[in-house]
C-alpha cells in the first residue's frame, strides 16, 4: 500500500479506537521499540488508550527510557467465550471436572448431538479495538501460549513491516522493504497524516532511525536521511515554542500593572 493512503488511514483508525494494541516481536531491536513508544506517545496524544506489548525480553541497548517500563510481557486476562448453535443441540446442563491439572467443560444435549466442528473459540475482556503490528513478519511468529492468533480475524490490523517475508495479514499493510527502518514508516505516516508529532515522539523515531542504521552508517535509502531531519525539525520547533512561551510569560508579567506599597508620611 502507498504511504501517502496508509498515512491517513492508519491516523484515522487509531483516532477511532478507543484501546489499541501494539504488537513487538518476541525479540524487537531498538528500530521496532522506539516505533512502537512513539505511536503510544500519539496515541495518548489523541486521548485515546493503549497497550504495547511484547511476550520476549527486550534489547539492552534502549538505555534508560522511562516509557519502556509501560511495555508488557503479556496480554491482560481475558475471558474465553465458547460459542455454538444453543437452538440445534437443545442443551440440557452444563457441568464440568477437574482431573488434576485439566479443567473439562461438560455440555450435555438433549436433543441433537453437539459437533465439535462447529464449536467457535474467541476471548473477551481486554477490550482492544484495533491490533497495529510492528515487525512481525505474520502470526506464526507469536507464542501461540501467550497470544491467540484469532485476534487478528476478530479485529482490524495495522501491519508496519520492512521485510521481505512479511505475509501482508494485516487489514492494512504497510510494508515497505526499501524502507531502512520501522520509526522510518512511522515518520512517514505521521507526516502524510499531517499529525501533531511532539520532541518525545520524534526523539524516540530518531533514535529508531539511529538504531536501524548504525548512527546512521549503514543508509540503503536516501529517505532516512529526511526522517531524521524531519524528527529534528520536530524537535527544535517544539523548543522554541516553549521558550517563546516562556519568554511571553515574562513580558505579560512584566507589563502587568503593579501596586506599590504605600508609606506613611510623618
Amino acid at each position: 500500500m502507498k504511504i501517502n493512503i496508509a498515512g491517513n488511514q492508519i491516523v484515522q483508525m487509531l483516532k477511532s479506537s478507543e484501546k489499541t494494541l501494539v504488537l513487538l516481536h518476541p525479540r524487537p531491536n531498538v528500530d521496532a521499540l522506539m516505533a512502537a513508544l512513539a505511536l503510544n506517545v500519539v496515541i495518548e496524544a489523541l486521548g485515546k488508550k493503549s497497550d504495547v506489548v511484547c511476550f520476549g525480553s527486550l534489547p539492552s541497548q534502549i538505555g534508560d527510557i522511562q516509557e519502556a517500563e509501560k511495555i508488557k510481557n503479556r496480554l491482560d486476562p481475558t475471558d474465553l467465550v465458547i460459542g455454538f448453535n444453543w437452538a440445534q443441540s437443545q442443551i440440557e446442563k452444563v457441568s464440568y471436572s477437574v482431573e488434576g491439572e485439566k479443567f473439562n467443560l461438560i455440555i450435555t444435549p438433549s436433543g441433537k448431538r453437539l459437533d465439535p466442528t462447529q464449536v467457535e473459540y474467541s476471548y473477551r475482556g481486554a477490550n482492544y479495538n484495533l491490533v497495529v503490528s510492528l515487525g512481525i513478519a505474520g502470526p506464526a511468529e507469536l507464542p501461540t501460549n501467550l497470544f491467540d492468533q484469532s485476534i487478528f480475524r476478530n479485529l482490524p490490523t495495522v501491519n508496519i513491516d520492512n521485510q521481505t517475508s512479511n505475509t501482508n495479514f494485516g487489514k492494512v499493510n504497510l510494508v515497505d522493504t526499501t524502507s531502512d527502518s520501522l520509526s522510518g514508516l512511522v515518520v512517514e505516516i505521521l507526516k502524510e497524516a499531517g499529525t501533531n508529532v511532539s520532541s518525545q515522539v520524534a526523539e524516540y523515531l530518531m533514535k529508531g532511525l539511529r538504531g536501524a542504521t548504525e548512527n546512521f552508517e549503514i543508509v540503503k535509502n536516501p529517505l532516512t536521511f529526511e526522517q531524521a531531519a524531519f524528527c529534528a525539525k520536530m524537535k527544535t520547533a517544539e523548543q522554541i515554542a516553549r521558550k517563546n512561551n516562556i519568554g511571553k510569560e515574562k513580558s505579560d508579567e512584566w507589563l502587568a500593572p503593579k501596586t506599590m506599597p504605600s508609606s506613611k508620611m510623618s
